[in-house]
């Protein structure tokens, strides 16, 4: 025929596979192993696919082996000129879950030896065009005829005959749309065809989004569900793409014009492997699904055949009230199959997607994208001002877009982002100036609704609420449109839960439901408020029955029901935030503050914008009080708001440091407040609590929570340590905690922890380190897995050797290793020089496990190699560094570990920093991993110019001056620092 296809696709419509129910017996055969077809397979229809199906349906042990023919193979057994490419050809049979492998291109003539290195036990003929003569056909199977495994069709049944015809099924509902499209309207007119007539869809900036999106690599594989007639698909990657469209027409114009892989299939029966498509796209396509259970059942076809990302676009949310007739091109009732975006949320199945919108199309339109195996960069648990407060940190310092692409998801309990619990507190003042969020809100563009809060005094909290709650809500929108970053509502996180891979799975529940649902992270930073404090003392004094919460007051929750006798057990600022609340709606209440004798003195500590402002009122304080900053007094130890005010004023009150319960109506607790954090469990299974003191939560001042842990916590009863870097007065003994803190100083501290380069190596190395067994030899578990045992310590001997390090190293001589992973390298110079008096730290806890195990003659800590504080000055003879300064953050990095490692060395001993990458080296080292890698690295350069601060130090280029002959040598050296 003129047309490029055979009578049989031209007249095909699409069919739905089904298995067979009694294969052996259906088709008379024996159970066998190893079962052998070949085929042109171009143009690849449902006949093709029944017949292959079927073959690998003979017995339960049958592994069906496909051979595909060649472009000059095929033509000269009569085929026509493939419109398929023989890679697109093979990839396709190698994608189907049918087909256990696939020999491409398949030999022009079988042979016996070909067949008995595969174990074939059958071979059948197939698909060969009907003008192929006996004589050709006794030719090309002359081998398997005389080994008797030779068969020409299964057993009896017509339905298996080696005519390829797809079965003939009528189309319903949607289906009659597509096909009547296809074969009446222009085929020239894509848009038309695939139902985007009327609309403004760009498929070619559509398909760049989608790129970046799901993060693309060249090479990648893609399946098209309901790819229609090519309209989105003609931009979608043409290498490794396949197509899926259930209308038979529709795909043999995109066939015909663009030479794509196309096959005619139900989305419900995805006939491929499971992770076959690196990426699987539909859109537009839902909606057309005979009713919600089948789209959900294409929806879960998608997801296991894809190996990264599945990607549903377009999505409807809402039902034409009247039938398109003219665009439909057929009368008839149609009904689309709605999504609604809470479905994506409340569903356990579809919560591992990501919803968004805003690509294009009204409202009622959006897409979700789930990354099957990526973790978010961060999980954010709690959506109050703390948790928005980090996000408006990363948008102010110009890292806000890559942290969206990164991923990161905020879990909210309430059903807004930014105000947290501070609306509760609607009778209270803040304690910060509104005019200090209007730097971010302008800066940002944030719309407020009230500009009148841009003023130099603390503003009513519910004002506040009201202002965090439009930083929130211009969050909300940025998350709402992102494809890898989202906000959950409404959710409750129960658990995180370190895994072996150092990634942690943190559970969570959502109102009035049931379900427990996962996400799963790199970082977390949790930001859930605080529960009040009760000391352990003031229970052991006074039955818990009768003492009562500073909140219940705040919220007016409580009354003075059974006197005006108060005793507030507390001494900073939310006992003198109750006073004020107690005086004001009861101004004959007699308060009793209960203070603790030994950390505070007779008067509470107030903040003073000045010293010239605490001079005035002749308020005393110390040199140690002064923020040098700012020349603040009590910075951030001192009460403000409705606390300062009230102790300003001198309301009269008593201070006691000794409770007698009998003397009073009410004991209100108000001593401050703890991190309301959920269960957390280490990768073991054992529980983690936090550290507490008087004075709240403990975090490390980079803010983590734990340490060897990237859980990261600060806001409410959490606030990290004042430093440099937060400011504030040197005797402050509280915490660096404030809204506005949290957009700013604090804010910093914890981007700039996450991001560290140094953390996401630590994450890869516990990774490494879990999954390594006792007979892993420990430089594969340093990264040098291309070297046996011999030849690693060939190449740490002629490092020792060409450095004249060799000559000092002895069993008592003193060694240092910082960042020493599992041990290789001091398990190396134990075996070549006897060392045996060696100490190391590295930042993987699983590391250091293995080292301590597999090491007895050492002693090993986990930590930083910039913070060697257990080591003693003048200690080691020598001390090393190998292969760390490429994980490390930046030079500061760099130059604190070494620092330390000149510290640690006595007079006269050296220090030796290896495998460094060079600055001049970094365009061949790019060069050279484009090789073997899709992504770019994240491996630190270290200038030459660097090591010139350092007296009596050599820089050994490692092919130069080493002799190393390794790859990498042309652009790393090694550093010698004689003391």
């Amino acid at each position: 025929p003129s047309s490029p296809f055979s009578f049989e696709q031209q007249h095909a419509t699409p069919f739905r596979t089904f298995p067979l129910s009694n294969p052996t017996s259906c088709l008379n055969l024996t159970p066998m192993m190893n079962i052998y077809c070949e085929g042109n397979f171009d143009l690849f229809h449902a006949g093709h696919l029944r017949w292959l199906e079927a073959l690998a349906s003979t017995s339960e042990d049958a592994k069906l082996i496909v051979g595909v023919l060649s472009t000059d193979d095929a033509k000269s057994r009569g085929y026509q000129d493939p419109t398929w490419s023989l890679d697109q050809r093979a990839s396709l049979i190698r994608s189907l879950k049918c087909v256990a492998r696939v020999v491409s291109p398949a030999p022009a003539i079988l042979t016996e030896d070909f067949l008995k290195e595969l174990k074939v036990c059958s071979v059948y003929q197939s698909f060969e065009p009907a003008n192929v003569s006996t004589e050709q056909t006794n030719q090309l199977y002359a081998a398997p005829k005389a080994m008797g495994i030779f068969h020409t069709k299964l057993g009896t049944n017509p339905d298996y005959h080696v005519s390829t015809a797809p079965t003939i099924q009528k189309a319903h509902g949607w289906g009659d749309v597509w096909e009547r499209k296809a074969q009446v309207q222009d085929k020239n007119n894509t848009r038309a065809l695939t139902g985007y007539d009327e609309t403004d869809f760009d498929p070619e900036s559509f398909s760049k989004r989608w790129r970046s999106a799901v993060k693309y690599l060249d090479g990648e594989t893609v399946l098209d569900v309901g790819c229609g007639a090519g309209f989105l698909g003609d931009f979608l990657p043409s290498q490794g793409y396949v197509g899926v469209e259930k209308s038979q027409s529709q795909a043999n114009i995109f066939i015909a014009r663009s030479g794509r892989c196309v096959i005619s299939q139900d989305a419900q029966v995805l006939p491929f492997k499971d992770g076959a498509f690196d990426h699987v796209i539909s859109h537009s396509m839902l909606e057309y699904m005979p009713g919600k259970e089948a789209a959900l059942h294409a929806i879960r076809e998608m997801m296991r055949v894809s190996k990264k990302t599945v990607f549903l676009g377009d999505l409807r949310s809402y039902q034409h009230v009247r039938p398109r007739q003219d665009k439909y091109v057929i009368s008839g009732q149609f009904h689309h199959t709605l999504f609604q975006r809470e479905e994506f949320a409340n569903d356990q199945f579809l919560s591992s997607f990501v919803v968004f919108d805003r690509w294009w199309g009204p409202e009622t339109r959006f897409n979700a994208l789930c990354c099957k195996n990526d973790a978010m960069h961060l999980v954010i648990v709690g959506g109050g001002p703390a948790g928005c407060g980090l996000l408006t940190n990363h948008a102010l310092n110009g890292e806000y877009d890559d942290l969206l692409d990164a991923g990161v998801a905020v879990l909210e309990l309430s059903a807004k982002l930014g105000g947290g619990s501070l609306g509760e507190y609607s009778g209270l003042r803040s304690n910060s100036h509104g005019c200090a969020f209007f730097d971010a809100v302008k800066e940002l563009g944030i719309p407020v609704y009230s500009k009148g809060l841009d003023i130099k005094g603390e503003i009513p909290m519910d004002a506040m609420h009201r202002l965090q709650q439009s930083i929130g809500a211009w969050h909300e929108d940025k998350l709402s449109a992102h494809p890898r970053s989202r906000a959950v509502m409404g959710s409750n996180v129960v658990s995180i839960e370190e895994m072996p891979s150092g990634q942690y799975s943190l559970k969570y529940t959502r109102k009035n439901t049931n379900v427990v649902y996962e996400i799963r992270t790199n970082n977390v930073c949790v930001c859930m408020g605080g529960t009040p404090y009760t000391p352990s003392w003031l229970s052991q004094q006074v039955d818990p029955s009768n003492i009562e919460i500073s909140t219940d007051y705040f919220r007016g929750e409580s009354t003075l029901s059974r006197g005006k006798n108060v005793a507030i057990v507390g001494f900073s600022h939310t006992a003198f935030s109750l006073g004020d609340v107690l005086k004001k709606a009861h101004p004959d209440v007699k308060l009793t503050f209960v203070r603790r004798a030994s950390s505070t003195g007779a008067t509470p500590r107030i903040y003073f914008p000045s010293t010239n402002a605490a001079d005035k009122l002749n308020y005393e304080y110390a040199s140690k009080d002064i923020c040098p900053e700012t020349n603040r007094v009590h910075r951030f130890g001192g009460l403000r708001g409705d606390a300062r005010s009230f102790a300003l004023e001198s309301v009269p009150h008593n201070v006691v440091t000794v409770l007698d319960a009998s003397l009073y109506d009410h004991i209100i607790l108000a001593c401050g407040f703890r991190l309301n954090a959920p269960l957390v469990k280490d990768r073991s299974g054992n529980t983690l609590e936090p550290l507490c003191t008087d004075s709240g939560t403990l975090v490390s001042a980079q803010g983590l929570l734990f340490p060897d842990h990237q859980i990261y916590a600060f806001g409410l009863g959490a606030g990290l340590p004042p430093s440099e870097e937060t400011g504030g007065e040197p005797g402050c003994t509280r915490r660096a905690d404030g809204i506005w803190l949290y957009q700013y100083a604090v804010g910093s501290i914890i981007r700039k922890a996450i991001k560290q380069r140094s953390t996401e190596w630590r994450r890869i190395y516990d990774r490494i380190g879990s999954n390594a067994s006792e007979e892993t030899p420990l430089h594969h578990i340093g990264g040098y897995n291309l070297l046996s045992t011999e030849e690693w310590d060939d190449q740490v001997k002629m490092m020792m050797e060409k450095s004249n390090i060799a000559k000092s190293l002895s069993a008592s001589t003193s060694i240092f290793e910082a960042g020493c992973g599992g041990g290789a390298f001091l398990d190396s110079i134990h075996r070549l020089y006897g060392c045996k008096d060696v100490m190391g730290c590295d930042q993987s806890s699983s590391c250091i496990d293995i080292a301590s195990r597999r090491l007895t003659f050492g002693k090993f800590w986990v930590g930083d190699a910039s913070d060697l504080n257990l080591v003693p000055n003048d200690s080691k003879e020598v001390a090393f560094m190998y292969g760390v300064t490429p994980y490390l953050n930046d030079l500061e990095h760099v130059k604190k570990a070494v620092d330390e490692l000149v510290r640690i060395t006595k007079p006269g001993g050296c220090v030796f920093v290896a495998e460094n990458n060079d600055l001049d080296g970094k365009e061949l080292a790019n060069s050279l991993r484009r090789k073997s890698h899709k992504l770019p690295s994240n491996h630190l350069f270290v200038p030459s110019s660097f090591w010139e601060s350092y007296q009596n130090v050599k820089v050994l280029n490692h092919r130069r001056e080493l002799g190393l002959e390794n790859p990498m040598a042309p652009y790393r050296n090694s550093v010698l620092i004689q003391l």
